[in-house]
């Protein structure tokens, strides 16, 4: 359970960095675990599919994937910022994510925001291949006051090309791409969609 716990506080920490109140991690968690449920995947496979932060090779913020439960910082923190100042919230982070993993493992977990079914920026093909739709059709949805993350609630569609391919959300919505750059995000949102295939 060690292993979903930090898993989850670092992946809010890789989306939103270290605040006061981890209330806004639980949505993402929630959005994630709901999807996880959809695909019949595990929260930390939905996680770690969904999170571009672990898709990119840490988007070079190494020290992220370093935290974990010692006291002493990661190897790589940075320097420019107070350890023992920021431990405390990264303590908030890992005493939230254990409740929600507990919680949910019991069936006693609350939603906090029912209408988001996605985070982040608005669902592409090309930049977010494992958004709950594909589909350029989706709502902001406000979760939390003052949040610092994007959500969204995305309409369920698959549009279909030629030969079965997928389009990109933002052709679907009107805009235009060049046939090379069109077809670059087409075979890239392909060969991801295979892959989930070969997986489940």
């Amino acid at each position: 359970m060690i292993e979903l716990i930090l898993l989850l506080a670092q992946t809010c920490v890789a989306e939103i960095d270290l605040q006061d109140k981890p209330v806004e991690c639980v949505v993402m968690w929630e959005i994630n675990a709901r999807n996880a449920d959809r695909r019949g995947r595990t929260l930390a496979e939905q996680t770690r599919a969904f999170n571009a932060y672990w898709k990119n090779t840490h988007n070079g913020r190494r020290w992220i994937a370093e935290l974990d439960t010692a006291p002493e910082p990661p190897e790589h923190w940075p320097s420019r910022r107070n350890w023992e100042r920021e431990r405390p919230k990264w303590d908030q982070y890992l005493e939230a994510a254990e409740r929600f993993v507990i919680e949910r493992f019991k069936g006693t977990y609350t939603p906090v925001c029912r209408a988001a079914n996605s985070y982040g920026g608005i669902p592409d093909d090309g930049k977010h291949a494992d958004d709950p739709a594909p589909c350029a059709r989706a709502e902001r949805v406000s979760c939390l006051e003052g949040e610092r993350q994007a959500y969204w609630n995305t309409k369920p569609c698959r549009i279909k090309g030629r030969r079965g391919r997928p389009i990109p959300a933002d052709v679907a919505a009107g805009v235009t791409r060049s046939k090379r750059e069109n077809k670059a995000v087409v075979d890239t949102a392909r060969r991801r969609e295979l892959r989930t295939r070969r997986r489940n």
